[in-house]
């Protein structure tokens, strides 16, 4: 069938997937469906990706213990075999560069969009501590990435490995430009504002467990998402929510998120931090 949409293989960011992953994942109950500019996104609970608690801990710890062997900068994708054909057993890993002073994330971010502007704090005492040119959670991951997986998968039939990985090479042109300023209060809670930027024409398909919060929402007067994944793979616990939505400036759409992987922080707590941007 002819292609109508210029699609790379998959990229992980936050709870969102670009389609053909490769894996199979069919049905589930869809959550939202929106499209602006050149971003379509899908949204769906599938019963697929429930994650039971041993093997949660198991990916937690593999990826925690890849992320600790790469050198700054480095990427790198893991294959889960346990998870045979589904989506969750291809994921991905970074150990990004981060910018700690705020004037010069600050001029970073508005190199690639003039009109952003970088708080040097959110409501609730959250402070700026860092900035990366990453998603705040996982790695994008390229097509020239996912051809690792064959290999693996291969390596992990040889070898009896449960958990295969592999370094990835960075791409000089991104299908996304990632820009995550992360914001720290005294009690050591953090929130993760991510500005993501597409190069090209994008479709794009969310995906969470059925044991998900979802909600809709309003930020300035666009059509908002929250979620609740309490089966998180990365962060600081198991419970990571999101608030995703989009706007259109001049010939881009951007795409921005507000999420945390403190459990204690609410999700108004979020709100008011989106609605502060």
């Amino acid at each position: 069938m002819k292609r109508l949409w210029k699609l790379p293989n998959i990229a992980v960011i936050g709870l969102l997937f670009v389609l053909l992953c490769g894996f199979a994942l069919a049905g589930g109950k869809l959550l939202f469906q929106e499209e602006l500019g050149n971003v379509k996104i899908n949204y769906t609970a599938n019963e697929e990706v429930t994650l039971d608690s041993g093997l949660l801990e198991k990916m937690r710890h593999s990826l925690s213990e890849v992320k600790a062997k790469l050198n700054k900068g480095e990427t790198a994708v893991l294959y889960f075999a346990e998870l045979g054909a589904n989506r969750y057993a291809f994921q991905s890993v970074s150990n990004p560069e981060v910018v700690n002073d705020l004037d010069s994330w600050s001029r970073t971010v508005s190199h690639q969009n003039p009109t952003e502007h970088i708080p040097e704090s959110l409501p609730g005492s959250f402070k700026f501590a860092q900035g990366m040119e990453s998603p705040a959670y996982g790695a994008f991951i390229d097509s020239a990435a996912f051809k690792l997986l064959d290999d693996m998968k291969v390596e992990s039939k040889q070898t009896g490995k449960d958990v295969v990985w592999r370094k990835t090479a960075v791409k000089s042109k991104p299908v996304f430009n990632f820009y995550t300023s992360l914001y720290r209060n005294a009690e050591q809670q953090t929130i993760y504002y991510t500005l993501q930027i597409p190069n090209e024409k994008v479709r794009m398909e969310g995906i969470t467990s059925p044991t998900s919060v979802y909600e809709d929402l309003n930020i300035h007067g666009h059509p908002a998402h929250y979620t609740l994944d309490n089966q998180s793979l990365y962060g600081a616990s198991k419970i990571a929510q999101y608030i995703l939505w989009m706007e259109e400036k001049g010939d881009q759409t951007l795409i921005y998120q507000v999420g945390t992987d403190s459990p204690t922080v609410t999700k108004q707590q979020l709100i008011q931090a989106a609605q502060s941007l």
